[in-house]
């Protein structure tokens, strides 16, 4: 029986046929589907609380980040104010549309 080299990687020894073998990944990419087949979504987010509009921003600029087309719709933000949001949108080039009349119950 020939004595084994220590100095070979663990990688190259061989196995005992019983001993587990560690699992082979297989690397996917990415796969975008063809323009003619995608299409769009609309996510809306509802809800009391915070963190409906950075929840919002987070899908808008991953989404043009990856080069798609986006916008978001603010239902009850006023179009006369200028919130923090809209500042850094417009200087991302991103679209931002405020719909509403404001805070009106207040």
């Amino acid at each position: 029986m020939a004595l084994k080299d220590p100095t070979r990687p663990v990688e190259e020894r061989p196995l005992h046929p019983r001993a587990p073998r560690p699992k082979q990944r297989t690397v996917r990419s990415y796969r975008v589907p063809p323009r003619e087949k995608r299409h769009g979504l609309v996510v809306v987010h509802t809800g009391d609380g915070k963190g409906k509009t950075t929840a919002a921003l987070g899908l808008l600029l991953r989404a043009w980040g990856r080069g798609m087309r986006s916008v978001m719709f603010q239902f009850i933000k006023s179009r006369t104010a200028n919130w923090g949001e809209n500042r850094a949108a417009k200087k991302l080039g991103v679209e931002l549309i405020p719909l509403g009349a404001g805070f009106t119950w207040m």
